[in-house]
């Protein structure tokens, strides 16, 4: 592996200014950005991994966790401009949709055509139509799915950064929920295993119940239960049959502007539990949200973006802390436990192997850093089976 010339940076890539989907997640990607500088500084690229953990954990431990946290601070990045630019093609799509409605709309009144041609016309629209449907639920799909990995990411990032021993690798957001609550009682009866946190009473679990406490503290960034909405709604998409979807014109009766397809109220509920409970209230729009998906999407960008903001700055804070003195939080080696070999697979993939022009592949700078630091490059990977 070569690392590319020191006049290559990570920005250089991208000419120009800023895209508008990377703008509206700038001020969290600065403070992953940040984060991430700090730890590249700590790697030990002679001994292995995090320099300042020496004498707390073995040098092997320390480089896969030190890698891991590096690649779960870039992850947190990764999925939020995705999240991002899902919001903007799905305005872009929805736009085009409306505006090839309202066409439609305007030549069938002209002709002076029935109610059921209106109501028709989006069908009518024939297959570019459909296909502007499928990217809408591949927009709406990969904004949810993609929150909810900067969630888990970030709960990874909070476990290493503040020292807590539990696997990191399993340690998914609701997890990292549970050990909060648990840590915040301070009392024998808390629930936790021996080591999993600091002592109580001492500055290290007071740093530790800082961060944990801002995890629990979702509401100050947006309207009540939005995050449970999100989990909510990502776990039905992933593991879930869809539910039955409602589709609303919008505007008035007389100049309809478009359609939406409106997000349920309570998406862990079964489609037939909202019916029912609709059919108790006499109104089925208590089974939806009143606000235009566009709006809900962009609405969660921005909680989610000032959430997360608040707990990278924090975990930073807490990595500076424990980097002038290992001994407030020693990190403990258990939050390591690597997938075990007989896991491996042997998919050889599909069709013939790609033609690979060179054998050589080039890194950033950064990346190198973290790949010696890692004892990955060619010259080093024999240690690890020493």
């Amino acid at each position: 592996m070569t690392p590319l010339g020191p006049g290559i940076t990570a920005m250089s890539f991208y000419a120009g200014a800023m895209m508008p989907y990377r703008s509206a997640v700038e001020p969290v990607t600065s403070s992953v950005a940040r984060l991430m500088d700090v730890i590249l500084d700590d790697l030990d690229e002679n001994q292995g991994g995090i320099g300042w953990w020496r004498g707390y954990v073995g040098w092997q431990v320390s480089a896969e966790l030190g890698e891991y946290l590096l690649s779960a601070c870039g992850g947190v990045s990764e999925a939020l401009i995705k999240a991002s630019l899902a919001i903007q093609e799905y305005r872009e799509s929805s736009c085009a949709r409306d505006h090839a409605l309202t066409q439609a709309w305007r030549a069938i009144a002209k002709r002076g055509g029935s109610r059921d041609e209106l109501i028709g016309a989006q069908q009518a629209l024939g297959d570019a139509g459909q296909r502007r449907e499928d990217r809408l639920d591949a927009w709406l799909e990969q904004t949810i799915v993609s929150l909810g990995q900067a969630l888990d990411r970030v709960a990874a990032v909070i476990v290493i950064v503040a020292g807590i021993k539990c696997d990191v690798i399993r340690t998914d957001w609701g997890e990292l929920q549970k050990v909060a609550v648990k840590a915040l009682k301070n009392g024998r009866g808390q629930g936790l295993r021996q080591g999993v946190l600091a002592d109580v009473g001492t500055s290290g679990r007071e740093r530790q119940n800082a961060l944990l406490s801002d995890v629990l503290k979702p509401e100050d960034h947006g309207p009540e239960d939005w995050l449970s909405w999100l989990i909510a709604q990502r776990n039905t998409m992933v593991h879930r049959a869809p539910r039955m979807s409602l589709i609303q014109m919008v505007g008035t009766r007389a100049r309809p502007t478009g359609v939406i397809n409106p997000l349920p109220s309570q998406p862990d509920w079964v489609g037939t539990r909202a019916m029912i409970d609709a059919g108790k209230a006499g109104t089925m729009s208590s089974m939806f949200l009143v606000s235009t998906p566009q709006t809900v999407l962009e609405g969660l960008r921005g909680s989610m973006c000032t959430f997360l903001d608040q707990l990278l700055k924090q975990a930073l804070d807490l990595w500076g802390a424990r980097r002038s003195d290992p001994r407030l939080i020693v990190q403990p080696g258990g939050s390591w436990q690597p997938v075990p070999k007989s896991e491996t697979l042997s998919f050889p993939g599909y069709g013939e192997p790609a033609s690979m022009v060179t054998k050589e592949i080039a890194v950033h700078p950064s990346m190198g850093r973290r790949l010696r630091a890692a004892r990955l490059m060619d010259d080093q990977v024999h240690l690890w089976e020493e």
